[in-house]
């Protein structure tokens, strides 16, 4: 298989074991997973000095250490380089460009179809991903999974999040879709990796531009590689040890911050309706506290009201889920169709 541009590859000596992709830079302005990849690099050029060079653009390299395939890769390496969501400005996201449907068919063509089009085959081979996504609002972590199975269990306990995001009824597919188009999924990195048998995760880790929750996100992604043991611990110890000194010498003075106890329940939500952008109208406006995720609202209640008047109402009680930047506007061609999203808790799971 064709490693993807802006892909790097560190494998073992021995028969391949897991498979495992660290994802940042999905949507280019998420600056927490972009900064965890570029790090990450960092310190694998100090480990693995005078032993082998990084290319910019990605590269395979054997490391001494390794058991399994582990991938640190940029999702979206145009839409970084512009400080943009996605790398085409009427079209910008490329986690809703992953439809089957949508990837076979050769009369769409735009940046972010054919960067998921490169990204998809090399994903469905993934045996565990962690794409690190971030949000233009402020809100708690969590963790998205489009359906939540049996093995996503053992991985998911070392998130430090007191509430999952999933979406059993492909609900998010609306937000890509036109008037008229057939969805045969959901459109994500993570079902990508999901419906092909391995576990898929996209780790939502607050506001997009706050990096004091680095320490807690690189944690955390230490406990999932030793967890998914496509490393000896030693290895993992170590490489860790350089991504923890870099981080805090660029963010917190030299010293690592100290971890908030991890919850002891999470919280399981399902999407349950996706509200679609009303495209006749031009602006809108959110009730206040209504435009962050995870806002809790009742049945009826009002939730947005468009410049003319019209008004937008919770269906069902439940939880805002990434609701509408009211800078952005629905444009004929744009795959961001939705003012917002409802979900409702279904299970609850003891860590």
């Amino acid at each position: 298989m064709k490693l993807p541009s802006h892909i790097w590859h560190l494998h073992g000596a021995g028969y391949p074991n897991q498979r495992v992709v660290i994802l940042g830079g999905t949507h280019g302005n998420e600056r927490t997973g972009v900064e965890i990849v570029e790090t990450f690099l960092r310190a694998l050029e100090l480990l693995l000095e005078g032993v082998v060079a990084i290319d910019s653009e990605g590269g395979s390299f054997q490391v001494e250490g390794l058991l399994g395939d582990l991938y640190f890769g940029i999702g979206n390496p145009e839409a970084v380089r512009q400080d943009q969501r996605g790398a085409t400005a009427e079209q910008p996201n490329l986690n809703r460009c992953f439809d089957p449907v949508m990837l076979a068919d050769a009369k769409q063509d735009w940046g972010d179809l054919r960067r998921a089009r490169e990204l998809a085959p090399f994903l469905a081979w993934a045996d565990v991903l962690i794409d690190v996504h971030a949000v233009s609002t402020e809100a708690v972590p969590f963790v998205c999974v489009g359906r939540l199975e049996e093995r996503h269990l053992r991985y998911l306990r070392h998130f430090p999040v007191s509430r999952v995001l999933t979406d059993p009824d492909n609900i998010l597919a609306e937000d890509s879709k036109r008037a008229g188009e057939k969805s045969s999924g959901l459109p994500t990195t993570d079902e990508v990796v999901n419906s092909h048998g391995g576990v898929g995760f996209a780790f939502e880790t607050g506001n997009m531009r706050d990096f004091s929750r680095l320490p807690v996100v690189i944690s955390a992604l230490e406990a999932l590689l030793t967890e998914s043991e496509v490393a000896d611990v030693e290895w993992i110890n170590s490489f860790m040890q350089v991504v923890r000194r870099l981080a805090a010498e660029k963010y917190f003075g030299g010293s690592w911050p100290e971890m908030p106890a991890s919850p002891d329940v999470q919280h399981v939500f399902a999407l349950v309706e996706c509200v679609v952008l009303d495209d006749q109208e031009s602006d809108f406006r959110f009730e206040m506290g209504l435009d962050m995720t995870w806002a809790t609202v009742q049945e009826g209640q009002l939730v947005a009201t468009y410049e003319s008047g019209k008004l937008a109402h919770a269906s069902q009680s439940g939880a805002v889920i990434f609701p509408a930047n009211p800078e952005k506007r629905r444009t004929e061609k744009s795959r961001d169709n939705s003012l917002f999203h409802l979900a409702q808790e279904w299970r609850q799971i003891s860590r």
